[in-house]
């Protein structure tokens, strides 16, 4: 399997786990949600939607444009359900415990599948471009990219130019290596 679709994987476990944690604790009815659990709940989510993000970015502080917002939206969902339909309390903060750490690995590994790899791109918001960071050392504004089959669920496009050229320079490196190899010359 590819970085991409790992990662794909692993965001859609953790909305089955959540579900499937949900069915099998979760109350019947949400009748008895009481405002501060409410409260609790929506603030939990707000908090990790914008600390995951953020932690990713101190973390690398010279690529802060590439914003892990899918990830961290999943994440802030799945606990606001923990939250809000799990009763047990020792079941619901294991299950938040769980979701915030697997929610940390999608930001990180989402970090390195568009920064390190040079394979992936990531799209601006503002300005719709694609960048990617081909190598440790350069970063590279509006490349070409394509999106995936699960662009719309991860935001992770695939670079497009990646031809046999570069690969067989680089021992299938991709851009990096290519820009490795570019440099040796």
């Amino acid at each position: 399997m590819k970085p991409d679709e790992i990662h794909v994987a692993g965001m859609i476990l953790l909305l089955v786990a959540t579900v499937g944690v949900t069915a099998r604790f979760g109350r019947k009815t949400l009748k008895n949600v009481f405002w501060n659990r409410l409260l609790i709940a929506i603030s939990a989510g707000v908090i990790t939607f914008f600390a995951l993000p953020m932690g990713m970015i101190v973390q690398l502080k010279s690529q802060a444009s590439s914003n892990p917002a899918y990830q961290s939206l999943l994440t802030s969902l799945c606990l606001i359900i923990v939250i809000l339909c799990i009763e047990k309390r020792i079941v619901a903060i294991i299950s938040c415990l769980v979701i915030l750490i697997t929610g940390y690995k999608l930001c990180s590994q989402y970090q390195y599948i568009v920064n390190h790899t040079g394979k992936y791109a990531y799209a601006d918001p503002l300005s719709g471009e694609f960048f990617n960071y081909p190598s440790y050392d350069s970063w590279s504004k509006g490349v070409s990219a394509r999106p995936l089959w699960h662009t719309s669920f991860t935001g992770i496009y695939s670079v497009e130019g990646l031809n046999s050229r570069n690969s067989n320079q680089t021992g299938g490196d991709g851009l990096r290596g290519a820009v490795r190899a570019n440099k040796s010359q």
